[in-house]
């Protein structure tokens, strides 16, 4: 059985390099991180709870522009949340997440209508505090992860 960390790699390797691979990656950072507050610690689990639902929004972003999205990508996932280390699933769902936020990013170079424009702007600010809180970087847990 694949590890979450292989299984991240193998998705940012091989997601599509536009709005297909923003959705898929997302999707499955979205799940990871909600499959992942369900075995995590308490403090963890609050945590992981506010990036699962900023993901969540990042994807009905992209659906509300590109509703055809969900039926064209792959909903994969990076696997059950069974005997994990949380530091290394961060770390996985971190992986996806920058991947997305890449891939976002590059399209907002591109001529974009306006529409397309606000969608991504709205989609990488939520990937970047999903991201942000599953770095420990966010303040918001007990466990003062991320802070010096």
């Amino acid at each position: 059985m694949a590890t979450w960390d292989e299984s991240a790699k193998v998705l940012v390797e091989h997601a599509d390099a536009y709005w297909e691979g923003i959705w898929t990656l997302t999707y499955a950072a979205g799940r990871a991180t909600a499959d992942l507050g369900v075995v995590a610690p308490m403090a963890d689990a609050v945590e992981l709870t506010y990036a699962a639902m900023d993901l969540g929004e990042a994807r009905e972003e992209l659906e509300w522009v590109r509703p055809d999205l969900p039926a064209r990508c792959p909903a994969v996932t990076v696997g059950p949340p069974d005997n994990l280390d949380v530091d290394s699933a961060r770390d996985a769902i971190a992986r996806l997440i920058t991947a997305a936020l890449a891939r976002a990013e590059a399209l907002l170079s591109c001529d974009l209508d306006l529409a397309d424009l606000a969608c991504l702007t709205r989609t990488t600010t939520q990937l970047r505090s999903a991201r942000r809180t599953v770095d420990g970087t966010a303040g918001t847990a007990s466990t003062n992860r991320g802070r010096s």
